[in-house]
């Protein structure tokens, strides 16, 4: 479990008037807003930069095949 997890568990197994728990509650709703801001800026992110995730060689190969070249095939062990 995440750090995170950790700390959401041990702010509400402290509380113990109502008024805390009130705080806590709305503490995390805005847990909630964060971690599912997140989730979609993850996911936003992934769909606007698809290269992000890419090694220089693949990037580059997808790269001539947008502007219609197909790069040569390299032969690794040419002796062989």
């Amino acid at each position: 479990r995440s750090p995170l997890h950790h700390r959401l568990r041990a702010s509400f197994a402290d509380s113990t008037t109502s008024h805390r728990a009130e705080a806590d509650a709305a503490e995390a709703e805005q847990f909630a807003a964060y971690l599912r801001a997140q989730r979609t800026y993850v996911t936003l992110l992934e769909r606007y930069n698809p290269g992000m995730n890419m090694d220089e060689e693949e990037r580059v190969r997808l790269t001539a095949r947008r502007v219609g070249m197909d790069l040569p095939k390299e032969f690794k062990n040419r002796l062989k």
